[in-house]
């Protein structure tokens, strides 16, 4: 009964409050972009420690 208790608090919670906060990026030539470390690599980008950083807003 705990068990069932505690699957059906996680179906219904916010997927939001479970998600973690991304803690790598890829780079390459100084520009992030999205890709998988594998892709990164094949694409002789780096795969950067930390989260990528904010893209500045336009005007």
């Amino acid at each position: 009964m705990k068990t069932i208790a505690i699957a059906v608090a996680f179906l219904l919670s916010p997927v939001a409050a479970f998600a973690a906060a991304q803690t790598h990026h890829c780079e390459i030539d100084g520009k992030e972009v999205s890709k998988t470390k594998k892709e990164c690599h094949k694409a002789k980008g780096k795969w950067a420690k930390g989260a990528p950083t904010a893209a500045p807003a336009a005007k």
